[in-house]
């Protein structure tokens, strides 16, 4: 507490001291009044408890100044120095959220791990999950990218990412002709999400998955489930245009 008053005290003791030469104060000096307040106060106090709260205070002020770079700084120095902080995982995310911001996927994917790793039961932790299937992606890094996405299926599966994680896996088995995988995965969707977004992806693959397969009457009867029960779909007229493909032939043999 001496240590917080203290710092308070040096504060307003600047804020004072600018208001006696100026009569107001223009937001950018309060900006750099606050910046140079709690850079002293860590200075002064590297060890005190009030240390994270400083750091990711300085980060907060330099996103509102877009220094950019400094508040990357400030994140760093949090998630290093002070890791057992309550506000660690916090920072953590903020830090790959800003090199997710500015497409650097190697640096994203770095702090996305340390966050998944470090902090597992973090409320990020999912987010974090789901970022770094996207990071891994956008470096061509196939096994990365599922790895992730079926971490957070089995990790968190109350996420609201799980019912678009699920549907990228089953597209990404399809892709790579693991049907029974792509069955699997939309049938999850299909029971766990039933109000999901997804759910015409999800039985679409299936229908796809299936024909692929060799099992034309399941798939026929899954492009006809689509169909019925989601008419509105984008995929409902390539649905129907399968499930008529199927329909003749099957009429011909």
């Amino acid at each position: 507490y001496r240590e917080w008053a203290g710092a308070t005290t040096d504060a307003l003791q600047l804020y004072l001291n600018d208001i006696g030469r100026r009569p107001l104060l223009t937001k950018e000096r309060e900006i750099e009044l606050a910046l140079r307040a709690n850079a002293a106060f860590l200075l002064t106090h590297p060890t005190s408890d009030f240390a994270d709260d400083t750091l990711m205070h300085i980060a907060r002020v330099n996103s509102v100044k877009k220094d950019f770079r400094a508040e990357i700084a400030a994140y760093h120095q949090l998630v290093t120095y002070y890791p057992h902080s309550d506000l660690a995982d916090d920072a953590c995310w903020g830090l790959a959220s800003m090199f997710v911001q500015d497409q650097d996927h190697l640096a994203a994917i770095d702090a996305l791990n340390l966050l998944i790793t470090t902090w597992p039961h973090s409320t990020w932790a999912d987010d974090a999950h789901f970022a770094i299937a996207q990071e891994f992606r956008a470096v061509d890094d196939e096994a990365g990218h599922l790895q992730a996405l079926e971490g957070l299926v089995r990790l968190h599966p109350t996420s609201d990412h799980c019912a678009r994680a699920l549907a990228m896996l089953a597209d990404k088995y399809r892709e790579v002709e693991n049907y029974g995988a792509a069955i699997r995965a939309s049938e999850d969707l299909i029971a766990r999400y039933p109000a999901s977004d997804h759910l015409d992806d999800a039985m679409f693959c299936i229908a796809e998955s299936l024909r692929h397969m060799g099992d034309p009457h399941a798939a026929l009867a899954m492009y006809q489930r689509l169909i019925e029960e989601l008419p509105g779909s984008s995929l409902t007229n390539r649905a129907m245009r399968e499930a008529n493909t199927l329909a003749r032939n099957l009429r011909g043999q």
